[in-house]
C-alpha cells in the first residue's frame, strides 16, 4: 500500500480513506492489540518500526485501556522513531489511523483542513505519563468442569434481569417479582412497582429490606421498607425522603448494622434504627461535601469492609461510617468510569475496579491502594459475593469474546483460578449467587446451575490447572 506523497495529499487519498481503501480502521471500542495490528497491517511494509516487539508489549499492557488514551501514548512511541499517528473521524463508528513521516506532519493537517476532515494527531500530553504498571499475577489455565443440574425446581428468568444484589434478584416480567436466596430453589413474590436497588441488613441486624421503587423507567423513585425478604403485597412501608431526592436519578442505600443509610452525590443521609422501629424513622444528615468535588467525580456507592465496616465512596473518597457520622479515609480514586463495583476482602480491607478494568484494594489500617493487573477477561468485569478473602470477577456477558466468564482471586496467596469460556456447556455466567448453605449458583437469563460448595469448587479448579 502506497503513503502520501511529500508534496501534499489530494482528494483521492483521503477518499480511499474513506472507503477503506487505505489506512487501518478500528472501531472505537476495540482494545490496543487488535488496533495495533490493523495499523501493522496497513502500515508496517512502510514503516517497519511499527513491527517493534516493545510495542506488542505496550499493547498488551494496556489492552483494557480506552482506545484514544492507548493511541495517544502509541503515538508518542511513534514519535521517537521520527512517525506521526492520526486519526479521521468520518461520521461513523470506526477510527482511521494513518501513519506518515512526522516531517510531513504540518502538510497532512494543512490538506485535510481544506478537505473538510477532522484529523487529529495522537500525542498524549509528556506532562501527564501513563498509570504505573499493575501488579501481575500468576497465569491458569482455563477448565472445564463438570456441573449437577440444581435439585428442585430450575431458576427460570423470564426476559433480562434489571437489578442484582446478594439477597434478592429482580425479574423484569410484570408483576415485578424477587427471589430470596434463603430459601432455595426460591420462590417468587410479586411487587406492584418497578424495583431498582435493594439493601438487606446482615446476621447482626433484625431481617429487614429496603429498596426503591418505580413505576416506569425514569419516573420518580420512592423508598420503602419491609421486616420480611418476601412482604405479602401491599405490606412494604413507604419512607420519608430528603426533599434533596426529589427528581434524582441515582441515589444509593446500604445499611450498617440496624442504621439505613443513603447518600447522592455528595450528601448522605441516615436513618437511624430503621431494622428496629422502621414507623418512627426520618432521614437525618450526616455528609455534606462542598459542591466543588464534583469536579473530582460524580460516582457514589457503599462498600464494605471484611470486617463489616460500612464505607462511602463520594467526591473521588472512601469515607468510613463510625455510628454517628462518615469520616474521610484519605483513600482517593479518581479514576471510575460510572459506577462502583466493589466487594469486601478480609478484616479492613476491601476492592474495587477502576475504570482501566485494574482491581484495586485497601485497607483502612495502612491506607495503601493496591492495584493488580486482570488478565484474560474482557472488559466491563464486574465483583460478586464470595467467602472472606476470596474475591469473585464476572465478564459482561454481553462480550462477544472467548476470555474467561468468571476468575477466582485469592490475593494472600497470589492464586488465581479460571473458569474459561464453554465450562459451563451453553450456560454464561450473568450472576454468581453465594448461598447460606455454602454453595455457589451461577445463572444466565434462562438457567441456573448449582457448582456446589465453594471450597470444593475451588479444589476442583486446582486440581484441574494442576
Amino acid at each position: 500500500m502506497d503513503t502520501a506523497p511529500a508534496h501534499g495529499f489530494d482528494d483521492d487519498f483521503f477518499k480511499q480513506l474513506q472507503t477503506g481503501e487505505r489506512g487501518a480502521h478500528a472501531n472505537w471500542k476495540a482494545s490496543p492489540e487488535n488496533a495495533l495490528n490493523a495499523l501493522q497491517q496497513a502500515w508496517q511494509v512502510h514503516y517497519p518500526a511499527l513491527g517493534a516487539s516493545h510495542l506488542q508489549e505496550m499493547a498488551s499492557d494496556c489492552r483494557h485501556w480506552p482506545l484514544d488514551e492507548w493511541l495517544g501514548q502509541l503515538g508518542v512511541q511513534l514519535a521517537g522513531q521520527a512517525l506521526a499517528l492520526y486519526t479521521l473521524d468520518f461520521g461513523d463508528d470506526s477510527h482511521t489511523l494513518v501513519v506518515l513521516p512526522g516531517s510531513q506532519a504540518a502538510v497532512f493537517e494543512a490538506a485535510a483542513q481544506a478537505g473538510g476532515h477532522v484529523a487529529q494527531r495522537c500525542l498524549a500530553d509528556a506532562s501527564t505519563p501513563p498509570p504505573a504498571p499493575a501488579t501481575r499475577l500468576p497465569h491458569a489455565t482455563p477448565v472445564r468442569i463438570s456441573m449437577q443440574p440444581m435439585q428442585g425446581s430450575a431458576l427460570d428468568m423470564h426476559g433480562p434481569t434489571i437489578a442484582f444484589a446478594s439477597a434478592p434478584v429482580y425479574d423484569t416480567q410484570k408483576p415485578w417479582a424477587w427471589w430470596d436466596v434463603h430459601e432455595w430453589p426460591p420462590r417468587l413474590q410479586a411487587l406492584e412497582n418497578l424495583p431498582v436497588m435493594v439493601a438487606q441488613t446482615d446476621a447482626a441486624a433484625p431481617m429487614c429490606i429496603a429498596f426503591f421503587t418505580s413505576k416506569r423507567p425514569g419516573d420518580p423513585l420512592h423508598l420503602h421498607c419491609a421486616a420480611q425478604p418476601r412482604p405479602p403485597q401491599g405490606h412494604a412501608q413507604d419512607l420519608p425522603q430528603p426533599a434533596y431526592l426529589k427528581g434524582v436519578a441515582d441515589p444509593k442505600i446500604a445499611f450498617a448494622g440496624a442504621d439505613l443509610l443513603l447518600a447522592e452525590r455528595t450528601k448522605a443521609w441516615v436513618y437511624r434504627g430503621l431494622a428496629h422501629q422502621p414507623t418512627h424513622a426520618q432521614p437525618q444528615a450526616v455528609l455534606d461535601l462542598p459542591p466543588a468535588t464534583l469536579r473530582h467525580g460524580k460516582v457514589t456507592g457503599f462498600a464494605r469492609t471484611g470486617d463489616g465496616r460500612t464505607l462511602l465512596f463520594a467526591g473521588s473518597q472512601f469515607f468510613v461510617w463510625n455510628g454517628e457520622t462518615f469520616l474521610p479515609t484519605g483513600i482517593f480514586e479518581h479514576d471510575l468510569s460510572c459506577r462502583l463495583k466493589t466487594a469486601p476482602l478480609h478484616g479492613d480491607s476491601w476492592a474495587w475496579m477502576d475504570a482501566r478494568e485494574n482491581l484495586k484494594t485497601a485497607s483502612l489500617g495502612d491506607g495503601v491502594v493496591q492495584t493488580h493487573r486482570v488478565e484474560n477477561m474482557a472488559c466491563h468485569i464486574t465483583l460478586a459475593p464470595a467467602p472472606p478473602g476470596w474475591l469473585v470477577l464476572l465478564r459482561d456477558a454481553n462480550l462477544l469474546c472467548r476470555d474467561d466468564m468468571a476468575q477466582l482471586w485469592h490475593l494472600p496467596s497470589q492464586t488465581v483460578l479460571r473458569i474459561g469460556e464453554g465450562a459451563l456447556g451453553k450456560l454464561d455466567i450473568f450472576y454468581w449467587l453465594q448461598l447460606p448453605n455454602g454453595h455457589v449458583v451461577v445463572a444466565d437469563d434462562k438457567k441456573a446451575l448449582d457448582l456446589g460448595p465453594f471450597d470444593d469448587l475451588v479444589h476442583d479448579l486446582k486440581s484441574a490447572g494442576a
